[in-house]
């Protein structure tokens, strides 16, 4: 494990490190093994998405893009040709990544091999979802550009401005200039690059489209949801009992305190993106997940 974040270093491998841990690579390469080729499946409530090839291809990938093109689809979710992308691109997060980190990102994607791979479809059980309506409509109630709870919540900046008002200790955190550095530095980890809150932080249910998730409940950030665990310091439903030597263990390992290791294969990727941080980004992963307001509940009935 080094010191020093590799985002500080060149553009390429500041690009490489974020293709990496952000899951771009892990998410659009199938099982044929062809990097960012596309074609890995995932399980939703909804059915099955397939990722599309992001590689140079011009044909196939985004070959053809320009960084304008790409950081669109990134931070705003809209290809482009003025598409909406199923939320199941996670956008929202990404939103919170830097214009330059995006740039590192789009020009290491179009460095590596052109993989001509044609993109496979999703299949779906509501039918209102396979169309530019059923998109435009979940963004619309869920993500906007000036109104993305996501975005707007614990982002860490320096002045540690939020706008949820039920959220206002953590601006009397009392942080030392050094701590500030890590609260500030772990936020933009935890929220843009491993966008953890997508999968542990429940969501409201679209009353149309029943099993449809739409905005985050922020009032349980981090609180758990859909078999993902609570992940604030709450001592009876989260990790409020773990110290710091657990919580690197657990993220250089996916081995909890207890022994168990933990089943989920999404965390496997997750594993494989924490193992070999460095110790100011593990550090600083920590200390932001140590200092989330804990949610002192697990009641999915309070979720909805």
């Amino acid at each position: 494990m080094t010191e020093e974040s590799p985002l500080q270093n060149s553009s390429f491998e500041r690009g490489q490190w974020l293709a990496k841990k952000a899951s771009c690579t892990a998410c659009h390469t199938g099982k044929d093994g062809l990097e960012f080729g596309g074609g890995y499946e995932i399980q939703s409530p909804v059915g099955l998405f397939r990722t599309p090839n992001i590689s140079s291809s011009k044909e196939y990938g985004i070959g053809t893009w320009s960084f304008e093109d790409f950081d669109q689809a990134v931070r705003k979710g809209i290809s482009p040709q003025g598409q909406h992308y199923f939320p199941a691109f996670p956008y929202q997060h990404f939103a919170k990544l830097s214009t330059e980190d995006v740039k590192a990102l789009y020009d290491y994607i179009l460095s590596r091999p052109a993989i001509e791979k044609k993109n496979s479809p999703h299949r779906f059980d509501k039918a209102l979802l396979d169309n530019s309506f059923g998109l435009k409509m979940w963004r619309n109630v869920s993500f906007r550009e000036f109104s993305n709870p996501v975005k707007n919540f614990l982002l860490g900046t320096k002045d540690f401005d939020q706008s949820y008002p039920q959220y206002k200790e953590v601006r009397r955190l009392n942080l030392t200039k050094e701590e500030e550095g890590l609260f500030q530095r772990g936020a933009y980890l935890t929220e843009a690059v491993f966008h953890c809150s997508m999968c542990h932080t429940p969501r409201r249910y679209d009353p149309l489209l029943k099993k449809v998730a739409t905005a985050p409940l922020v009032n349980f950030w981090m609180g758990g949801s859909r078999g993902a665990p609570n992940i604030t310091p709450s001592e009876k439903y989260g990790l409020g009992k773990w110290t710091k030597d657990d919580y690197v263990n657990f993220f250089k390992t996916g081995i909890r305190p207890d022994g168990r290791k933990m089943t989920s294969s999404g965390m496997d990727i997750v594993i494989e993106e924490t193992k070999d941080l460095s110790k100011k980004d593990l550090d600083s992963l920590i200390f932001y997940l140590r200092k989330l307001p804990p949610v002192d509940r697990y009641d999915k009935e309070d979720f909805k």
